[in-house]
């Protein structure tokens, strides 16, 4: 029979406490501060360590590919995991942990090793830099899942996880840009990659003390899928294959994210910031004046979003914010081409000002839609349980993971190609560098362009996503009928004709 809204049972949806949403969400923002951290890695390989540029660009591609493969078993781990500190909290810590320890030994000992070991070491660190940044972020993805199943509460997740995020890379773009870059003289030394890292290990330890504490409560087997301890038992990794073989919405949203992620890798590496500002407008400190003035309107397009994803749904916002921005950045781009960068300046406003400025601030929108792809994990994770009766959120969360860094792995090789191909072979592009036609188009191209082709594929990924909020709903209500009846997967190859039985009595 068909349910109408009278006979939806208010129990089909878990909440969760204000703070704890608002806590787990910092999270994302605890791994952010390695992720901007290691966009910088380049220079201290290069020009600490002394290691050439377009091998090391190469390298760290190769090292993200690494991170993808290593991601899916780390989620079967963690699906497998149901003990005393619960299923995710572990991870957390022993993730956090091992990024601090590496990235002490990285930044603080690479240059000290022999110069014939000096790669090799600098790798292996990496990589088991790359182990504990996986089984954190892995928890972001996999672990928001138990905090709530509301279609009225998930996208608040969103909502602070965006505001968070503009927060941190706001101020950290100004951290840099001008705080240690005119302390040090605009040099990437020793002394500026031990404040550097440093500043951001604590500010990481922190968010993960909070977002500890936001999912204490929930980190439980009650929540945990249809709330039993077998419900994974049967599943063996072998079985991944075809859980995502079957799962249409698991390839659609890594699809437009991993694509959405490659262009944004692109344009925060720090290169093309330097390209951008440093070089064609000539006002690296821009960068992180623009960020300080764009906070607020970051803000407001998560909060703005949120609003709207809580009664259209997740899907029809995150589509709406890609679409946005490719426009916004489309007509940045032909403000930067038609007119004179060189003319933007905070201190002297000019139309070129007006217009870049404006554009910038309107382009912070994205932020809604990247905001949007990880809670948009937690709908996937329910569509499995619903469709197959396994709760498998490691899984969906580090197959999300695994495409997602596959595609953003060649973002350092893509821009370490095109510097080395226009001469930057042995050196970085450096502030103040002479601007030519040739840099400009690059610049442009790498720090405006790639964004606006990941938004592309993933609007064309989006139209085949078939989680909509009216989808969801359904979801849920087939997660509730499977609890009541305690239909728990025995096999995975059976769980198709299942999932369409249970779907025609609802």
């Amino acid at each position: 029979m068909e349910r109408n809204k009278k006979e939806t049972k208010p129990s089909q949806y878990r909440t969760a406490k204000f703070y704890e949403i608002i806590l787990f969400s910092t999270n994302n923002t605890a791994t952010n501060f390695y992720n901007f951290m290691m966009g910088f890695v380049t220079y201290y390989a290069v020009g600490v360590a002394g290691l050439a540029v377009f091998l090391i660009s190469t390298l760290l591609t190769a090292m993200r590919i690494f991170d993808g493969v290593v991601d899916p078993f780390i989620g079967y781990v963690i699906d497998k995991t149901d003990g005393k500190f619960g299923k995710f909290r572990p991870y957390i810590w022993i993730g956090n942990l091992t990024m601090i320890g590496t990235i002490v030994l990285l930044f603080q000992t690479t240059h000290l090793v022999p110069e014939n070991f000096r790669l090799y070491y600098f790798l292996a660190v990496y990589a088991v830099y790359i182990l504990g940044y996986s089984l954190q972020t892995t928890v972001t993805k996999a672990g928001q899942n138990v905090i709530t199943n509301d279609p009225k509460q998930r996208p608040l997740f969103s909502m602070f996880d965006g505001i968070f995020t503009t927060l941190f890379y706001s101020t950290a773009g100004i951290y840099v840009s001008n705080y240690l870059s005119s302390k040090y003289n605009g040099e990437f030394g020793l002394d500026f990659f031990t404040e550097f890292s440093t500043t951001f290990m604590v500010g990481s330890l922190i968010l993960t003390v909070l977002a500890t504490i936001g999912i204490w409560k929930k980190d439980r087997t009650e929540f945990f899928g249809l709330g039993a301890e077998n419900q994974t038992d049967n599943i063996k990794f072998k079985d991944y294959a075809k859980i995502v073989k079957e799962n249409r919405a698991l390839q659609m949203l890594t699809l437009a994210a991993s694509t959405d992620k490659l262009g944004s890798k692109i344009k925060s590496n720090s290169i093309s910031g330097v390209l951008f500002f440093g070089i064609i407008i000539g006002d690296y400190g821009l960068m992180g004046a623009l960020s300080a003035i764009s906070i607020l309107p970051g803000i407001f397009f998560n909060v703005f979003g949120s609003m709207i994803a809580r009664k259209l749904g997740q899907k029809r916002t995150y589509v709406l914010a890609q679409s946005s921005a490719f426009l916004v950045n489309g007509l940045m781009m032909l403000v930067v081409l038609m007119g004179d960068p060189t003319k933007i300046s905070l201190s002297n406003p000019n139309l070129m000002t007006v217009l870049f400025v404006g554009l910038f601030i309107l382009a912070t929108v994205q932020n809604t839609g990247d905001a949007m792809q990880i809670s948009m994990i937690s709908d996937v994770t329910d569509y499995e349980t619903a469709r197959s009766g396994a709760y498998v959120p490691g899984l969906i969360g580090t197959i999300f993971s695994f495409v997602d860094n596959f595609f953003s792995s060649f973002s350092n090789s893509i821009v370490g190609f095109v510097i080395a191909m226009v001469g930057y072979t042995n050196t970085l592009p450096e502030v103040g560098d002479a601007s030519t036609p040739l840099l400009i188009l690059l610049g442009i191209g790498l720090y405006l362009g790639g964004p606006m082709l990941g938004w592309l594929c993933s609007m064309i990924a989006m139209r085949f996503y078939p989680l909509d909020g009216k989808k969801m709903e359904e979801v849920q209500a087939i997660i509730l009928e499977r609890k009541e009846k305690g239909l728990i997967t025995e096999d995975i190859h059976e769980v198709t004709d299942e999932f369409a039985v249970i779907k025609a009595e609802i």
